[in-house]
């Protein structure tokens, strides 16, 4: 299967705010009261939030190649064995 992604579109934004799961991916649910600032953050083109569409075209997904996906780097390696 291939995927497309291109930049989220407030449409995109406002279906994917609105996704809810269960159990531990629960984690993963935007908050209710805080839609429109969650629509206002992927639409920030510094965050570079993308629509992930299938072979279709329906919206199957969505990542983040902005400073909210990025994972911080230790500037030193932790030493073995400490504690």
């Amino acid at each position: 299967m291939d995927f497309r992604f291109s930049p989220i579109t407030e449409v995109d934004a406002c279906a994917v705010a609105a996704w809810r799961y269960d159990g531990p991916y629960a984690a993963e649910n935007h908050p209710a009261d805080q839609v429109d600032d969650t629509v206002r953050l992927m639409l920030d083109p510094t965050t570079r939030y993308c629509a992930v569409r299938d072979e279709r075209g329906d919206l199957v997904g969505y990542c983040c190649f902005g400073p909210d996906a990025r994972v911080p780097v230790r500037s030193t390696p932790p030493e073995h064995g400490s504690r």
